[in-house]
């Protein structure tokens, strides 16, 4: 915890928010994600919040030596192959976990996405877990939770209340990020 900690001061950033105590279960959107650099300032993030997260990497990416370094730090290889729906995969292995807490990148990808995908709110919503809205910041080097967002059984009310709180600045790439209005 403290070792991350100190990396992420060095390098000028700030961890904000805590995760509360008890929760062995959740799903966590971050956003912007627009470089392969928020993982591992989310990963030090995390740590030095004494959190081991879950995170999704397309299963072919864990080739040998890649892989045993993604499921050491929590990454989860997801067979996107048609047929194979990513949801219903999380939501099992989540269902028989004891301990899951899950990361996911609502935009799907470090390109400029106009709409978000439902995944992250499906699985909350079916594992009834909690869903915090997690961001990094790169304006301000500050990353961790806003908040933990009630959700209800209207995706789109959701996701509408639920963007609008992420902004274009935060992103490493501001191009790559689509601000809702």
């Amino acid at each position: 915890m403290q070792i991350s900690r100190l990396i992420l001061s060095l390098a000028g950033w700030n961890v904000v928010g805590t995760f509360p105590e008890g929760i062995k279960k959740a799903v966590v959107i971050a956003a912007p994600h627009t470089s392969n650099w928020d993982i591992i300032i989310g990963f030090l993030a995390y740590r030095a919040l004494g959190i081991k997260a879950k995170f999704l990497v397309k299963k072919e990416i864990f080739f040998f030596p890649l892989g045993l370094l993604l499921r050491a730090i929590g990454g989860i290889a997801i067979d996107r192959s048609p047929g194979n729906s990513t949801v219903n995969q999380v939501i099992e292995q989540m269902t028989s976990a004891k301990h899951f807490i899950l990361t996911i990148a609502p935009e799907g990808t470090r390109s400029p996405v106009k709409e978000w995908k439902s995944g992250f709110w499906r699985i909350a919503q079916t594992t009834k877990v909690p869903l915090f809205l997690g961001k990094i910041d790169y304006k301000t080097k500050t990353v961790g939770l806003i908040k933990e967002f009630e959700i209800t059984s209207d995706f789109e009310t959701d996701i509408t209340e639920i963007q609008r709180l992420y902004k274009k600045e935060w992103a490493k790439n501001p191009t790559g990020f689509v601000e809702m209005e």
